[in-house]
């Protein structure tokens, strides 16, 4: 297997919406739901890395990058693992994506382009944040977005750009974030969530 660029995932959110840390939930099949993000990722990447405190999950396998401006949300992480040295792209998707494939990821590199790529919907409608590919080079303008407390993604990479890889509405789906208990009744996974990571938070 080719290392096309280092899979890095997203856990350093306060998972308000879900209640407890989601990327320890588990989901029907028993895993934890960053489990099924790590999979994906290290189909396709030789070397995965969690970014963020991940205060559900444990895995003294995986290497952890703390966020160096914790609360501050996505761009926070993304600042982590660019300025992590490892590589010089990254393959960046969120803990809370279960549903993501390796098909759909290695669409997104391309032949280390100096831009970062994320999915539009078909017809340049819509925009997904996560999964990404970031350049490494592209830490200066994170660092500046973060410096002037401008947060948001859309404003940090505008939306639809027309090399970006397209994505139909099923694949769309696919790409969905699991960030409420509703969003598991609706897998089942609701009442092992609860249980099982209430007992993980008094251990931690």
């Amino acid at each position: 297997m080719a290392e096309i660029c280092t899979g890095a995932i997203l856990a350093g959110g306060q998972s308000r919406r879900m209640g407890v840390p989601k990327e320890g939930v588990l989901l029907p099949d028993g895993r934890p739901m960053i489990e099924h993000v790590i999979a994906s990722l290290a189909a396709v990447c030789e070397r995965v890395v969690i970014a963020g405190e991940a205060r559900g999950y444990r895995n003294d396998d995986l290497l952890r990058l703390p966020d160096l401006r914790p609360g501050l949300g996505p761009l926070a992480g993304i600042e982590a693992v660019l300025s992590s040295g490892l590589s010089d792209s990254y393959l960046i998707a969120a803990c809370d994506q279960p549903f993501v494939t390796p098909e759909l990821l290695l669409r997104l590199p391309d032949g280390g382009r100096a831009q970062p790529r994320c999915f539009r919907g078909e017809g340049g409608t819509g925009f997904h944040p996560f999964p990404c590919c970031f350049p490494a080079s592209w830490l200066p303008q994170v660092r500046e977005a973060l410096d002037g407390d401008r947060l948001s993604m859309r404003e940090l990479l505008g939306v639809n750009q027309p090399d970006w890889p397209p994505v139909t509405a099923e694949e769309a789906d696919l790409l969905r974030s699991v960030n409420r208990p509703a969003d598991l009744g609706a897998m089942g996974a609701q009442a092992s969530c609860l249980q099982v990571l209430g007992a993980n938070d008094h251990a931690h």
